[in-house]
């Protein structure tokens, strides 16, 4: 049967709208811990903290749904149900978008996980659009279309390969890390080459005596301590433009930034990344027996936001911001082996 050119269109409009809501779903699911990152930042933004034990459940749910509705749209199971539950869909997130681009300003709205950064005005146009496409499809595609085995089956499968990407990735780590510390980055040079940028950032400022107009210097300017006609005022840090790095910092006991001199050292070395200490059981523990045999005490270092972590492995313990170490590590007790500054290996500590 021939098509003609509005059936395709129509098609290539479904096809489009389905593989959107695919790819949000997959770029959700490969990380569920990041995605559950990102509803917890909604729910503080909205004062919902008491939901903020659900925030996994919910991340896991939201990838499944995308995901399972991408399918459906795109072998088109039970057409108009489909669509239907699709336009509430995008219509709930594009005024929950609205808001976190208004009056509820929450920054990366978290649609495509980690693998694309969209502003909330970005993810509240792409809805809009979304809006628009779906509303075409619902007022003017009214070919009849019949749901075979087939296709339920398929969207079955749909719904258990979204929930074993997310148990996967749970039990051990992303499929596919979208982060800055993944497998293959040199931590060593990428960090000294932020905080070199960082460094040409800061700007003294210096008051115009005659004007009294305020005029900027680099930190390595000596003129302006020079100039009689000149008044300093403040140093002021400018933000380097897509920093990954900006939050990274390693301290020890004595809060001393060690974090470059651990990235120095030569060598191999195990990064114990500790988020909480609740999930400890006997798995956990030889995991960390099994590490310990594998490395010198004096080669692995505990990063943790928690207290007396250090203490309780005998190991030498150090300090990292809660969503620092979250980028680090998904896991919440995992390994990081880094062999002169280059990130080797990730690993859930029940793998090692």
């Amino acid at each position: 049967m021939e098509l003609s050119v509005r059936d395709i269109s129509l098609n290539l409009l479904r096809w489009l709208f389905g593989a959107v809501f695919l790819f949000s779903g997959l770029t959700k699911a490969v990380d569920p811990v990041g995605t559950s990152v990102f509803v917890e930042k909604y729910l503080t933004t909205y004062g919902l903290d008491a939901l903020m034990e659900f925030a996994l459940p919910i991340a896991l749910a939201l990838a499944t749904v995308e995901l399972t509705l991408g399918i459906a749209v795109i072998i088109n199971v039970f057409h108009r149900l489909t669509l239907r539950i699709s336009l509430l869909f995008v219509a709930l997130f594009t005024i929950i978008t609205l808001l976190s681009a208004t009056v509820l300003p929450i920054g990366d709205c978290g649609c495509f996980g980690d693998a694309v950064k969209l502003s909330p005005w970005a993810t509240f146009w792409k809805n809009i659009g979304l809006l628009v496409v779906v509303v075409v499809l619902l007022r003017c595609d009214h070919r009849k279309y019949t749901t075979s085995l087939t296709q339920i089956v398929l969207c079955l499968v749909g719904v258990l390969f979204a929930l074993g990407l997310n148990l996967y990735a749970l039990r051990h780590q992303p499929l596919v890390d979208f982060l800055p510390y993944k497998v293959g980055t040199d931590l060593r040079t990428e960090v000294a080459e932020e905080r070199a940028k960082a460094a040409e950032n800061i700007k003294l400022v210096f008051m115009d005596k005659t004007t009294g107009e305020e005029r900027l210097f680099t930190s390595t300017d000596s003129d302006c301590w020079l100039d009689a006609n000149l008044e300093y005022i403040d140093v002021r840090q400018e933000a380097v433009p897509d920093a990954k790095f900006a939050d990274f910092a390693i301290y020890d006991a004595e809060g001393n930034d060690v974090s470059s001199e651990l990235l120095e050292q030569e060598g191999r070395s195990a990064w114990l990344c500790v988020s909480s200490l609740d999930v400890m059981d006997k798995e956990y523990e030889r995991g960390i027996k099994s590490l310990m045999k594998q490395y010198p005490a004096h080669a692995i270092k505990v990063l943790t936001s928690t207290d007396t972590v250090g203490e309780m492995f005998g190991l030498e313990c150090y300090t990292v911001d809660a969503m620092t170490l979250r980028s680090m590590m998904r896991s919440t007790i995992g390994v990081i082996i880094i062999n002169s500054g280059l990130v080797e290996l990730k690993a859930d500590i029940r793998d090692i």
